[in-house]
């Protein structure tokens, strides 16, 4: 049914949540904390900067070594809507589930520490979600990598749009024969998404994912949305980092393609139609994983590198869905024939 099972003590702390209900209107924003001093100041500063000042932000230090927690806990002494918890470290999946399981509003909203966004950004998603009553609302982004703005691009829709239940299957399918690392499945950050559901439905972050985290909840959460609205305004400037967590997880694609898989036969797809585009999937996921080892930033031997190579390869499934892999122009050809 697209839920999780959850520890005892975070189910517990749900259930007074839900008891209580949700402050109407109460924008709840979670911020993942690891070893972001740099960045952190420009990330909360932000946050409470909205326009749209009905917010309360939830920063989880998850275990940092630098001065991150001490920046939060200046902050909060601060700003009363700021509230920090200082947990082990678990991953910003664990560190999430932990600012759901904190968090008052009806709507929750998640930023990355190394992020920022703009000023009206809150705003124009509950105006719009207040307009359309969308179950999901996502603006637009701007990206830098590793600091550097990128080139203007539209990287979702070319206007604002409300996509009902039949069109998010199709933009899930249209996605499987060509995943993009910015589709609208791909990221939780930027996104206004309805507390009920995930609560009520216990649609949590799966923690033993530290890749492809951020799709396997978004699918299992649109098993219970009926509308995603998107807003034509770049509204969350997203920093693009190599994935450290990608030579501990080589084949992390694979739950998610599960979640993706699971999802659209419970929306009636035909067996044969899943088969093909999920295992096209796979071999685009299997590439950007390949090509992601050997980029600048994931400090790995050459020989480690081969080693997670051949995991890779040696994966059957990946063998048996090299047949259903159909490039577009730009896509590699040499990457699948190295494989066979």
């Amino acid at each position: 049914t697209g839920s999780l099972p959850v520890d005892s003590n975070m189910e517990a702390q749900i259930e007074v949540r839900l008891a209580n209900g949700p402050l109407p209107g109460l924008v709840s924003i979670i911020v993942p904390v690891y070893n972001s001093e740099r960045h952190l100041p420009s990330c909360i500063e932000s946050a409470i900067g909205q326009s749209y000042e009905n917010i309360e932000l939830l920063l989880i230090d998850d275990g940092s070594t630098d001065g991150s927690g001490k920046l939060c806990d200046d902050y909060a002494l601060g700003d009363c809507r700021i509230h920090v918890e200082h947990a082990n470290n678990g991953g910003p999946a664990s560190a999430r589930n932990m600012g759901i399981a904190q968090s008052k509003g009806e709507f929750l909203f998640f930023l990355d520490s190394d992020d920022r966004i703009e000023r009206n950004a809150i705003r124009l998603l509950v105006d719009n979600q207040q307009r359309t009553r969308a179950d999901l609302v996502i603006g637009d982004f701007t990206i830098r990598h590793c600091g550097v703005q990128v080139a203007d691009s539209t990287f979702l829709l070319p206007e604002d749009a409300l996509l009902l239940r039949r069109d998010i299957i199709a933009r899930t399918l249209e996605y499987l024969k060509k995943p993009t690392a910015y589709a609208f499945l791909t990221y939780v950050w930027g996104k206004l998404f309805r507390a009920s559901i995930i609560k009520d439905k216990k649609v949590f972050f799966n923690p033993g994912l530290r890749i492809f985290e951020d799709i396997d909840l978004n699918v299992r959460y649109l098993h219970h949305a009926g509308s995603v609205s998107y807003v034509k305004n770049k509204l969350y400037v997203y920093t693009s980092y190599p994935n450290p967590g990608i030579p501990a997880y080589p084949l992390g694609y694979k739950p998610a393609l599960n979640t993706i898989h699971t999802f659209l036969s419970t929306c009636g797809v035909p067996a044969p139609t899943l088969q093909r585009d999920i295992g096209n999937a796979h071999v685009y996921f299997a590439i950007r994983i390949m090509v992601a080892l050997f980029r600048r930033g994931q400090r790995i031997s050459i020989w480690r590198t081969r080693a997670l190579i051949s995991t890779i390869v040696d994966d059957p499934d990946l063998r048996n869905s090299l047949k259903y892999y159909n490039p577009a122009r730009g896509d590699s050809w040499t990457i699948p024939k190295l494989v066979r």
